[in-house]
């Protein structure tokens, strides 16, 4: 996250019976408000683990949740991530 962009992704695992394969779900947004609030969460648990997060944290954490990553720049780290998956899946499939 930066003035100028945010992004979060939350990703678990999915309960599966005892031998059956790993199965995940994940959630990813830019939408500014949603970040703030899960970077909040985060450093949050951090802190109560004794973490002592950078003073600079604090002050970008403390902004207002306004202006959300443009459309744009949304689409160029997702474009990003679709290329950089399918071409590990293009390596696995040799």
């Amino acid at each position: 996250m930066s003035p100028t962009f945010a992004a979060v992704l939350a990703a678990w695992e999915v309960p599966a019976p005892e031998g059956h394969p790993s199965t995940y779900e994940a959630v990813i947004t830019m939408r500014r408000a949603a970040v703030l609030t899960a970077a909040r969460v985060i450093v949050g648990a951090a802190r109560s683990a004794g973490a002592t997060p950078p003073a600079d944290v604090d002050e970008l954490l403390a902004s207002p949740a306004t202006g959300d990553t443009t459309l744009p720049d949304a689409d160029r780290v997702l474009l990003r991530v679709l290329e950089r998956m399918d071409t590990r899946q293009k390596v696995r499939a040799r």
